[in-house]
């Protein structure tokens, strides 16, 4: 499954390829409609288009994960489990702190990729990314689907570089249980645990509950012990603490729709991150309350969400010093958001579907970092937000002849603060036989700023005015093929995007830095004051190009429990300029001296994916035995980091290489049920413990000097015992 650059003649050349290869057999119709319930669980997928349809009639890339592909690697965690996929980039900051991109576009605190559980959106608001750890029902996990590139048309803004639509248990007719439990180290224990089954013929209900607490991985300490204070936060060892719930009551309604009510609860103690925005980690504390109202079926998709959110974020600097008050951030936050979404699909077995909708959505928060002033303590300083959206959407399918689908789909979005986007999709599916597919595709999407970037004013950080979405055209050439009784699968892709308009901290004017320093000392100056700000967020004129190429294969040993399977990923990332930052300082009336003076140019390149991504392993699936094994290589990458960087000193301008690494991952599991119903396995990440960073490595000068403990963790080798049951 692979994205490529489109050409007229690509078009011509699919459509003879795909004649050639079908010459042997008479292919089957090609339909988009046509019945799944029979078909394979990795040959059908429904977040692409949010309705159910064939892999090969969809109109994006798209990898499914089953049950059994989520136990059968080493991989206990969502996340490490995505490194294991081509095209996708892990990242892992700290122990409770993943990033994860596609196919160009990733980073800390990545908020260019979309995550749904069961369609709602899953983030922090305030950034945009997402809590990979101790926020999601482990043991109510079905299926993830994974759609590779811009996804406006399903999803809006911020399906950027793809989706990771994660699909729930649905509703059964018997009582069952599915718990998950793990213990590990370096310390990691988690119990998740869900029940669902009938209340008479009619109805039916869901609940679960889990609780994940994680420690410390190892990391570059400055070995300054923490000083308690109210205006620091401190996680102490824990890296994260997290508990969860929901429940689920339904009703089977007529014509296979369902009706449900859902509840769902967070409570995050301590989440230790680190945002680049400071040069150490930070403590977040939260609680999520989510009602959600929905009707399902094939016809007709209706949901309302109402979500409300309660957060505290707080630097956690070892002491406090009254005269440089302003370096300790606190920021409260309470959200609130409605959504509705309406989708109608009508459908003909013969000629195809039309699928026609709208959303609107209204967020609300109120926070000390909203505006100029707010004070932490004090919430009749908060600033109030209150944005909207609303979007009309429509996606067609047709099918054009035996073998070809044609899909053309466009949505309008009007936001309240930024305006209005249009997002077009196109894709031409060929199927010359039942084993093998051709997909052409062409998709666009957008990033709004996140409530960060374009409402924080605080300490160095201003937003421009002017700020806007960054935007994303993206083309892509994917191939599938199984063989041999479907013993061997292939794939091959070729993809190419290009991004505008990225949302950078740049420095402001000289002027207007020594215009906001002098009206600070002017205060007094106070220290509860910041005395910038220095910096704006701002969209770049300054387009980046990505060109990759994917390929993979599985290969299911004959009469052997044994199946090989590798992947390699080739990206090629660039700006058309060089990011420079540049100033030539201001007179500092207190020192005598000039501040703020630098130049620097980061390059084209920084904060690029790896350039080459590889992956190689084993599973062994025996009835009762079974395990995995994958080795898995990244090339260097190189990061800037923002936080770490003293632009008033105007030295050092930091941008690192994160070194190449390689590991090797190993699983055994023994399971005593059928279809793995129940088991216990032991995994080992990293076996030789290759020790690396993955994110901007710290320098321990610099947390002593910014009176900060750590920053990024090292990765390295993490065992872990899991227990799973179902009965």
């Amino acid at each position: 499954m692979l994205d490529g650059r489109p050409r007229i003649s690509a078009v011509a050349w699919v459509i003879g390829a795909a004649s050639c290869l079908g010459a042997a057999e008479a292919p089957a119709p090609l339909s988009p409609v046509e019945d799944t319930a029979l078909v394979d669980e990795h040959r059908w997928v429904e977040a692409v288009s949010r309705r159910r349809q064939r892999v090969e009639t969809a109109p994006q890339a798209v990898v499914v994960l089953d049950e059994r592909d989520l136990t059968g690697t080493p991989a206990i965690t969502l996340p490490d489990r995505l490194r294991y996929i081509a095209g996708i980039d892990v990242y892992q900051a700290r122990h409770g702190q993943f990033d994860v991109g596609m196919r160009g576009y990733d980073g800390l605190l990545n908020n260019r990729v979309l995550v749904v559980v069961d369609g709602r959106e899953f983030k922090q608001e305030e950034f945009g990314s997402v809590i990979w750890r101790g926020t999601i029902d482990l043991s109510d996990i079905e299926r993830v689907e994974i759609i590779k590139g811009p996804s406006a048309v399903g999803y809006g803004a911020n399906a950027f570089g793809g989706v990771i639509a994660i699909r729930g248990r649905g509703p059964s007719r018997t009582h069952q249980v599915h718990a998950l439990a793990a213990l590990g180290t370096p310390l990691h224990q988690e119990v998740d645990a869900s029940a669902r089954g009938p209340l008479g013929p009619i109805l039916y209900y869901k609940v679960g509950a889990g609780a994940t607490r994680l420690g410390d991985l190892p990391a570059v300490d400055s070995g300054l012990g923490h000083v308690p204070d109210p205006h620091t936060g401190d996680s102490g060892d824990a890296d994260l603490v997290a508990r969860r719930a929901h429940a689920t009551l339904g009703a089977r309604m007529p014509f296979d729709h369902r009706l449900e009510a859902r509840y769902e609860w967070h409570d995050v103690r301590h989440w230790e991150f680190v945002d680049d925005l400071d040069a150490g980690s930070n403590d977040t504390r939260f609680r999520d309350d989510d009602v959600i109202a929905s009707l399902e079926g094939p016809v007709l998709h209706l949901r309302h969400l109402h979500h409300r959110s309660d957060k505290v974020y707080q630097t956690q600097k070892t002491v406090f010093v009254p005269s440089e008050a302003f370096r300790y951030t606190q920021a409260g936050f309470i959200n609130r958001q409605d959504n509705t979404r309406a989708q109608i699909d009508a459908i003909s077995a013969s000629t195809g579907s039309l699928s026609v909708g709208g959303e609107y959505d209204r967020w609300r928060s109120r926070s000390n970092l909203w505006g100029r002033g707010g004070i932490y303590r004090d919430r009749s300083t908060w600033t109030q937000v209150d944005t909207t959206n609303r979007a009309l959407f429509a996606e067609a399918q047709y099918r054009m002849l035996a073998d070809a689908i044609a899909t053309g789909g466009v949505r309008y979005d009007r936001h309240s603060e930024f305006g209005g986007y249009l997002s077009p999709r196109v894709a031409l599916n060929v199927a010359p036989d039942t084993d093998s597919f051709v997909l052409l595709s062409y998709s666009s999407g957008y990033r709004l700023p996140t409530p960060i970037e374009s409402r924080i004013s605080e300490y160095y950080f201003a937003s421009d005015p002017d700020l806007g979405a960054e935007t994303i055209h993206a083309v892509g050439l994917d191939w599938q093929g199984r063989f041999w009784r479907d013993d061997l699968a292939l794939g091959a892709a070729l993809f190419y995007n290009q991004s505008n308009r990225q949302i950078w901290l740049t420095p402001l004017s000289e002027a207007e830095m020594a215009a906001n320093y002098n009206a600070w000392l002017a205060s007094g100056p106070d220290p509860e004051r910041p005395p910038g700000p220095f910096f704006i967020y701002r969209n770049l004129d300054n387009p980046a190009d990505v060109i990759g190429a994917e390929v993979s294969e599985r290969w299911r040993l004959p009469e052997l429990p044994i199946s090989l399977w590798s992947n390699a990923t080739w990206q090629h990332y660039r700006r058309r300029h060089d990011i420079v930052y540049r100033s030539a300082g201001f007179a500092d009336p207190i020192s005598g001296g000039t501040i703020f003076r630098f130049d620097r140019s980061i390059g084209r390149d920084v904060d690029a994916p790896p350039e080459w991504k590889a992956t190689v392993g084993a599973t062994y699936d025996d009835d009762d035995i079974f395990g995995g094994l994958a080795a898995r290589f990244v090339s260097p990458r190189r990061v800037f980091s923002f936080g770490n960087s003293f632009f008033n000193l105007g030295d050092p301008i930091e941008v690192q290489t994160i070194p190449a690494y390689a590991a090797l991952d190993a699983s055994i599991g023994y399971a005593f049920g059928p279809r793995r119903s129940r088991f216990v396995r032991a995994s080992v990440l990293d076996v030789f413990d290759s020790g690396h960073y993955e994110s901007f490595r710290a320098r321990r000068s610099t947390l002593i000097a910014t009176r900060e403990q750590q920053y990024t963790s090292e990765i390295g080798r993490q065992m872990t015992l899991q227990v799973g049951l179902t009965f």
